[in-house]
């Protein structure tokens, strides 16, 4: 065991005066909150993976049957929580952002708490772990309502627990079996949205089991019973949402449906399908992200471990369970073995404790103020330039909405998207031709592999349909399947023309209308009419 769990009397210099008023606390924290996403949460996709749950949600309300009549691999929870958007807001695009933003503030009013009580932080140095966390978690994919942000609080509320006991032992008092074991059912709810959080209840019940070893003596049997029982609890609570969802794709006799998407298809997925350079340039994206929280948590563990810094007991097991903490959000971002932003979201909260306490707590800094003045504002600069970026790429985040509008007034009847946004079938109010939510899951090889069913039929099957649009973004992603383009381009030859254009930044997006004629899907839907052939209502305004 590290010094730094050592049972040493508290003679630790005591946490830096800071009186700030409880209103200018919450008003901070959620005045960064709100400033960094209110612009962005009318955009018609924030992630791409948006579209899929709420299409589930969408679906469940109608009665459909996830990974049965719609196909996706997440756990249910996460398209329950889009269900509930769907039931309460008009919008259910900004409904689901509206509760990830209220799920945000719950995660750093916890990260508030943690600082406060268990590291001994003043209320400005808890505050501005809480900002840092909300500045920093956006650049994680903390603006869109993905699962990462519902988990989130979850998790902090069971690390919270945790840390409590971890305090209760350190201090010889019996723990409190059954917060211990809420703290496993909160983490198994969490499962349900997204399996990682899995690891931070291992790490944390190993955290519990180490703190009871250290303190045995002081605890006597009966708190080491109650130890028990709470660690048996927090691993019946921790199995038990999970479980009951098996148990009712059990009771359907589709268990094998459920264990599948939700588990064998993440162990058969293929690594990745992206070229070497856009791997690298994604994990150094994670890395620059992170640089400036790395960089005062290092320095923050360099003043701990040469002595300058020494902390009472309770919060030398508190930082210990940060640790443990960062550890298993790193360990669960990096299992799932793709470097994208979001599954780092993790890592932050953790990394913004340290960073607050290496600049105006314990260890802090003689001139934090520059510090936290370039700090914040920097995160701010870095999310505004990744959407600075995004627009001139792929173009406004508004432009499904455009797209959308236009169908809806045409009066569309059937569409299909091809390889753009998702999102598109709900704003223009019609079906996805498929069971399976991502247009990306019929063009990738490696989502098919990792589904393990044949995408090319699929495919064929949709176009020999003859949806009356279809939505195409060129030129095309490298790691489309060529036969599926092939495929394509065959069919809009058959009897397409281009009906609407789109510039979206590099792409541009065509829409494809069938009329039935057989040429070169290039031709303007205005020039057939020109040339003599029938004329379509939907060529009024058409380009």
């Amino acid at each position: 065991m590290s010094s730094m769990a050592q049972g040493m009397p508290p003679t630790s210099m005591p946490p830096r005066s800071g009186a700030m008023p409880a209103w200018l606390c919450i008003a901070i924290i959620a005045g960064i909150i709100l400033i960094e996403r209110l612009p962005t949460i009318g955009f018609a996709s924030l992630n791409v993976d948006e579209s899929a749950y709420l299409a589930i949600g969408e679906a469940m309300l109608r009665g459909a049957v996830p990974y049965i009549d719609i196909i996706d691999r997440k756990p249910v929870g996460l398209y329950v929580i889009y269900a509930l958007a769907t039931s309460i807001f008009s919008d259910p695009i900004i409904g689901a952002r509206i509760l990830g933003l209220i799920c945000t503030g719950i995660s750093a009013g916890f990260i508030f708490a943690i600082a406060r009580r268990h590291l001994h932080e003043s209320r400005v140095s808890a505050t501005l772990a809480a900002s840092l966390f909300s500045c920093f978690a956006i650049l994680y994919g903390g603006d869109a309502a993905q699962y990462n942000v519902f988990v989130m609080p979850f998790t902090a509320v069971a690390a919270w627990i945790v840390f409590e006991n971890l305090a209760r032992l350190s201090r010889g008092e019996p723990p409190q079996a059954l917060r211990i074991g809420l703290s496993g059912l909160l983490l198994g709810l969490a499962m349900q949205i997204k399996y990682t959080p899995a690891f931070e209840g291992m790490g944390f019940g190993l955290l519990l089991m180490a703190a009871g070893w250290q303190f045995r003596t002081s605890l006597g049997a009966v708190g080491l019973r109650k130890l028990t029982v709470g660690l048996v609890l927090m691993l019946v609570g921790g199995l038990a949402p999970t479980l009951a969802v098996a148990a009712i794709y059990w009771r359907m006799d589709q268990f094998d449906a459920f264990m599948f998407y939700n588990f064998t298809v993440n162990v058969v997925r293929p690594v990745t399908d992206y070229a070497p350079g856009l791997l690298t340039f994604r994990m150094a994206e994670v890395l620059a992200i992170a640089a400036p929280l790395l960089g005062f948590s290092f320095r923050f563990a360099n003043r701990v471990r040469a002595g300058a810094v020494t902390f009472p007991v309770d919060a030398r097991w508190a930082q210990l369970g940060l640790a443990v903490w960062f550890g298993a959000a790193l360990f669960g971002a990096l299992v799932q073995r793709q470097p994208y932003l979001h599954y780092f979201y993790a890592v932050v909260p953790p990394l913004a404790l340290w960073s607050a306490s290496a600049m105006i707590g314990r260890a802090g800094l003689l001139r934090p103020i520059r510090w936290i003045a370039f700090l914040i504002p920097l995160a701010f600069a870095g999310y505004a330039g990744g959407w600075t970026v995004e627009t001139y790429t792929h173009g406004s985040a508004y432009l499904p909405r455009e797209i959308a509008q236009t169908l809806r007034a045409e009066r569309v009847r059937s569409l299909y998207v091809f390889n753009w946004f998702g999102i598109l079938y709900h704003l223009s109010e019609l079906p996805s031709p498929t069971r399976f939510t991502l247009p990306t899951h019929l063009l990738r090889d490696l989502e098919a592999a990792s589904f393990e069913f044949d995408a090319k039929p699929e495919v064929e099957r949709i176009l020999a349909a003859k949806p009356e649009v279809i939505v195409v973004a060129r030129p095309f992603a490298g790691n489309i399947a060529p036969d599926r383009i092939v495929l394509l381009d065959a069919a809009l030859n058959r009897g397409y023309c281009t009906w609407r254009t789109y510039q979206a930044g590099r792409d541009t997006v065509y829409l494809y209308q069938y009329r039935g004629i057989v040429g070169d899907a290039a031709r303007a839907c205005r020039e057939i009419r020109d040339q003599g052939d029938e004329a379509h209502p939907s060529d009024k305004g058409a380009p």
